[in-house]
């Protein structure tokens, strides 16, 4: 199977939630020093047509719909080795209420949902992630944000797993995600980039990673990223749990700050690796990456995530 690497961008839900949630990975903890270089996938530019369909009322339509979209841009590429649905593969780590979804709930369990229509979180969207699986493809979701008119941010582990193979193949992003239904927008992509030392080391502090998009995402805005101060503060952080059926949803709390990550016991769980960690002026000041316990070697009794050094703000640029 050739190595064709696009994404779609939509401003709505695409995929159905039966999918594989992109697990917070336990990479290993050794810090070394960073030097922020970067390492940008082997694309081939897919264009793909912006198109704009009415899903509402239609059952599952986005699912269907985000599938098609995936499967007619690979078989244009690659009109030797066409592929059809049964090629996608759900399965592995449950998107339903499971110990192993729940394993980031501190107590009860305190996401309410919110208007994906709204700022700041119409710049948050869900994705979901295509793997080459032998001559199949292997489905993940996990949450991304704008940070300006062409590029999403998000965990590194969402666009590159080394146990799944390197990069991912293809990339869904649905904007105003609201569960089933609505206007749909795609694009294809430019790039995916993560830092040199993910890909090597797997470690950390190195877990964010962009998307650069060759259609423009200005129609949601952006967020804007900036370095958080002191040793505590009060954040927000909004994503796509994997069980919740396409609907976003946010918690709050104190996050423990560290020289680069934050600590919270704000309640997450998968498919929310990659959203933004909100001060109260609705800045980005982290990156949400894994759960409770999901970091060896760390003091790691509470959900973490990637603190936005000036060096890692500086990385995206």
């Amino acid at each position: 199977m050739k190595n064709l690497i696009f994404i779609i961008v939509s401003a709505l839900f695409l995929l159905p939630f039966q999918s594989n949630v992109m697990a917070d990975e336990a990479p290993t903890n050794s810090v070394q020093e960073d030097p922020f270089e970067k390492v940008e996938a082997s694309t081939q530019n897919v264009e793909i047509p912006i198109e704009t369909n009415n899903a509402e009322n239609q059952n599952n339509s986005e699912g269907k719909t985000a599938r098609e979209l995936f499967i007619k841009s690979y078989n244009e590429q690659n009109p030797d080795e066409k592929i059809d649905s049964s090629d996608i593969i759900s399965g592995g780590i449950a998107v339903t209420p499971s110990k192993s979804l729940l394993k980031s709930i501190v107590g009860t369990d305190t996401r309410v949902k919110v208007n994906p229509k709204v700022s700041p979180y119409n710049k948050v969207c869900s994705l979901y992630m295509y793997y080459s699986y032998g001559n199949k493809f292997k489905e993940f979701v996990g949450t991304g944000f704008a940070i300006n008119s062409t590029t999403i941010a998000t965990a590194a582990h969402c666009i590159y797993s080394k146990a799944d193979g390197g990069w991912a193949n293809g990339v869904v992003a649905s904007f105003g995600l609201n569960g089933y239904g609505n206007q749909i927008l795609t694009a294809g992509n430019k790039s995916l980039t993560v830092p040199t030392k993910y890909t090597s080391t797997g470690q950390w502090q190195y877990d964010y990673g962009y998307i650069k998009t060759n259609k423009s995402i200005s129609v949601v805005g952006s967020l804007t990223m900036t370095t958080p101060m002191g040793t505590n503060m009060d954040v927000t952080i909004t994503g796509y749990p994997g069980e919740k059926s396409g609907y976003q949803y946010k918690s709050s709390g104190n996050a423990t700050i560290s020289t680069n990550r934050l600590a919270y016991n704000i309640d997450t769980t998968g498919g929310q690796s990659g959203s933004p960690i909100l001060d109260k002026s609705n800045r980005v000041v982290g990156i949400h990456n894994y759960g409770i316990n999901e970091v060896t070697g760390l003091n790691n009794a509470m959900n973490t995530g990637t603190k936005l050094t000036p060096a890692v703000i500086n990385f995206f640029k």
